[in-house]
């Protein structure tokens, strides 16, 4: 929507045939959105308006803005905003669409956590935990394998996680299998057949999963951090979503499943 405005006591009428179309067009020609015609109004009433009063104006058009279903017109407001305002651009992205961004990032935080799920379904992350659990319970080499270079943090099972947490703090083995919170779990696991990944490749399997995990959801913060205009944190998020990806190995032979 633009703003047209009009000499003072003439409606569009009287204007229209007082000077015809080429009156109308001249006035058309000086139209200004919207958003420019209200900051302008704004400013025009309070001369000696500071940031703070700056910032209130945005907040008025913020929920306007969050309307907007297209992402070229939401850009095309906000530099209406900033240019009347004369203010950073980053600024005023961040006032416009700070609940717009967070709303946007806990939704893309939850897709892109379904989305490892079901890519953890896929890969088998549940059949690598379940293998590590069998092995630390059946496996002293490999116990104190995981003890050195595992992480009770890697786990995405909870209740997996929290067996392995009880047995890194001293529980006794036939205690925890005979638990009735447990004890289905464990028959499952101990007359499954086991994997064929050797210890290594187990562990880097279990870790490779965690790492994934741990990407998607630092994607999602660094999309949260480009939204609301804080470059600073959208840089160190980058970096560590990088270096998160740079330790995610290869594992040879066949899959954790023996597939």
């Amino acid at each position: 929507a633009r703003v047209a405005p009009l000499p003072a006591g003439v409606d569009p009428d009287d204007l229209a045939r007082r000077e015809g179309a080429r009156g109308w067009a001249g006035l058309l020609a000086k139209s200004v959105s919207f958003v420019r015609f209200w900051l302008d109004h704004q400013q025009a009433g309070s001369p000696g308006a500071g940031l703070a009063d700056q910032r209130g104006w945005i907040a008025h058009l913020a929920p306007v803005y969050r309307q907007i279903p297209d992402e070229l017109t939401r850009q095309q407001f906000k530099q209406e905003v900033a240019g009347a305002l004369r203010l950073g651009a980053a600024e005023v992205a961040g006032l416009l669409g700070a609940r717009f961004a967070r709303q946007g990032a806990v939704s893309s935080r939850a897709r892109l956590t379904q989305e490892v799920r079901n890519k953890a379904r896929m890969q088998g992350t549940q059949e690598i935990e379940r293998e590590i659990i069998r092995r630390l319970f059946t496996d002293e080499e490999f116990r104190y394998t995981f003890s050195i270079l595992g992480d009770a943090e890697w786990f995405s099972d909870p209740l997996l996680g929290e067996i392995y947490s009880q047995l890194a703090a001293g529980a006794e083995q036939s205690v925890l299998i005979h638990d009735e919170r447990y004890a289905a779990l464990f028959a499952g696991i101990l007359s499954s057949e086991p994997s064929a990944d050797d210890n290594e490749q187990l562990l880097i399997r279990h870790k490779n999963c965690f790492l994934e995990r741990r990407v998607a959801e630092l994607t999602a913060e660094h999309m949260s951090a480009g939204g609301t205009g804080d470059p600073e944190r959208e840089r160190e998020l980058f970096h560590r979503v990088q270096e998160l990806k740079a330790q995610i190995r290869d594992v040879r032979g066949l899959d954790a499943t023996g597939g």
